[in-house]
């Protein structure tokens, strides 16, 4: 009689998503007779190992024979276990106990984009206006959106679209797509794009919408925003030319594109900090920056810093402040609380989660995806902050469980449906162990040939009530 033994396992402990996965199935046959057409085959809920047949033929006793099959993984594979069975079968039915082989593949590293825009409206080749960083009608300006990969993961063959959603006495010169080549997880770079104005413009702001998107994720890390930028109402005015020293005195820090509330916020300054004055334009002034190794410009209100002039000073080469340039386009952050670990194995039926929301622009919906089906979260989420929408939003939720492994994805989408870092669970969840205990009790009252004990009065009595009490008690099944 032959006897197969069985056993399987992996190229590495762990795959990342893209890369080749190789199974090897090892057959040997610790029997006395000889193994025929033995084959195995492969079960499994995901298409890609699903029903793949592995052929070992004849055996003999004692030898072993190993068949190796690869898988190619997607791409776009997200980190999970994917459980894998393998079922056996042999020409006289001495068949291996079926097998266990599951994968635990590892994602690839995602980019994100974050974006922030700048108005040059003057002092380029292709820009024409004053220069006080608002758009005003009869300007055309260049405008330059600043693409960050604040992902962890690298992009490559990154594009910026920006295209005009109004019309009417509008233009755009020259390129509406520009090609960013690759991109660093942590670096940025710059897109310009030239935009005019004519004088009879009919409209108050101008609409455009801004496409980002690489090759590697396609529409998984693709974003598209809308852009609203103000159109200046009153005439270009001409900017004074001034040498003085601000110093930062309000807590708000921000500094503006534009001599205009209504321009986009680019950088912000800590408080005391000092900034060189080269321009004053009524109550706003003109403020030197650098950034990314750049000097460029931003406008600060009368409001934020008090001045002095440069002669004034010994020295009016003011250190450089520390300035954090400030991006548009934030996604939300997710972040878990509990459990502290996304691959755990437990024994109870359910699990408790908690996570916490955070979006500048207000958290629109928290998806939950347990085991492929969605979990209605909306009622369960806590808004810590009181607004609608809430900008942090603490989630708790009990998820009942399947037997076996269990796959929890978290996901948060802000006002404008940008998406957060998904969160992905592998829960395995065992079976409690199904068990039964015997008693088999035997209790002697008579010995024949044992002075001076030939007749004792309590052994059976004694069994009869162990018996009792582990039947009763603890679920013995018991024979006396």
């Amino acid at each position: 009689m032959p006897r197969a033994e069985a056993v399987a396992h992996w190229n590495n402990e762990s795959i990342q998503a893209g890369d080749e996965a190789i199974l090897r199935v090892t057959i040997k046959n610790t029997g006395k007779g000889t193994l025929y057409r033995l084959t195995a085959l492969t079960v499994s809920t995901n298409r890609i190992f699903n029903n793949h047949e592995l052929k070992f033929g004849k055996i003999e006793p004692e030898q072993s024979l190993t068949v190796p099959i690869s898988f190619q993984l997607d791409k776009l594979m997200r980190t999970r276990e994917i459980p894998i069975h393998i079922r056996f079968a042999e020409y006289n039915g001495h068949v291996p106990e079926n097998i266990e082989a599951n994968l635990k593949v590892i994602e690839i590293p995602r980019p994100r984009f974050d974006y922030a825009y700048r108005i040059v409206d003057g002092g380029t080749a292709t820009s024409v206006g004053n220069g006080d960083g608002v758009l005003q009608r009869g300007e055309s300006a260049d405008i330059l959106v600043i693409i960050k990969n604040s992902g962890e993961g690298n992009a490559s063959g990154v594009t910026a679209r920006l295209n005009l959603l109004d019309r009417v006495e509008v233009d755009m010169y020259g390129t509406t797509s520009v090609n960013l080549l690759d991109l660093a997880a942590g670096d940025a770079k710059i897109a310009t794009f030239n935009v005019g104005v004519k004088r009879r413009a009919p409209i108050n702001k101008l609409r455009l919408n801004l496409v980002v998107q690489e090759d590697t994720f396609g529409s998984e890390t693709k974003f598209t925003e809308t852009i609203n930028l103000p159109i200046g109402q009153t005439a270009p005015s001409e900017i004074e030319i001034v040498d003085m020293i601000g110093t930062i005195t309000s807590n708000s820090e921000q500094v503006y594109n534009g001599a205009a509330s209504s321009t986009p916020i680019i950088a912000a300054i800590p408080k005391d900090s000092q900034v060189n004055i080269s321009g004053q334009l009524g109550e706003w002034y003109r403020v030197a920056l650098n950034l990314r190794d750049q000097e460029l410009t931003g406008w600060l209100h009368e409001t934020q810093l008090t001045t002095t002039d440069s002669s004034s000073q010994s020295n009016s080469q003011v250190e450089k402040s520390k300035v954090v340039e400030v991006f548009q386009n934030t996604p939300p952050t997710l972040e878990l609380l509990k459990p502290k670990q996304s691959d755990i194995v437990i024994e109870d039926k359910t699990l408790v989660i908690q996570a916490r929301a955070v979006a500048n622009k207000g958290i629109k919906k928290i998806e939950l995806i347990v085991n492929g089906r969605p979990v209605n979260v909306g009622e369960h989420g806590i808004n810590t902050t009181q607004g609608i929408p809430p900008t942090v939003f603490k989630i708790e939720e009990n998820i009942p469980l399947n037997y076996g492994l269990n796959t929890i994805r978290l996901s948060a989408f802000d006002t404008n449906d940008q998406i957060s870092e998904t969160i992905i669970l592998s829960v395995t969840c065992k079976r409690e162990q199904v068990r039964q205990d015997y008693a088999l009790l035997f209790a002697v009252n008579s010995y024949e040939h044992f002075d001076p004990w030939h007749k004792l009065n309590n052994p059976i009595p004694d069994a009869e009530a162990i018996g009792n009490e582990l039947k009763n008690r603890y679920g013995f099944a018991v024979e006396l």
